[in-house]
């Protein structure tokens, strides 16, 4: 594994570009994840919850937009569940 300076000297080398691509691959990387997780959440729990009636679906600022339910409106962990969609 790297440093945290062989990693910084690393970034400083690469160009704007390539430093906005790499950002932009990790970020994509994380919200496939985050989605595979909700979805093996959601089918184990046999439940669906509608995204409009979630925080990020009444702000219009959920980054994911998982098609069968929301993450953040089921925390399995917490046992913190919204509602279920009509």
């Amino acid at each position: 594994m790297k440093t945290k300076a062989e990693k910084r000297k690393w970034w400083n080398k690469l160009n704007a570009e390539q430093q906005n691509g790499f950002v932009a691959k990790n970020v994509e990387d994380k919200r496939l994840k985050r989605n595979i997780v909700m979805a093996k959440s959601m089918k184990r729990l046999n439940l669906k919850y509608d995204c409009k009636l979630c925080i990020h679906g009444l702000t219009e600022s959920c980054i994911d937009k998982p098609k069968n339910g929301c993450l953040y409106f089921a925390d399995e962990t917490n046992k913190v569940f919204g509602p279920k969609a009509s």
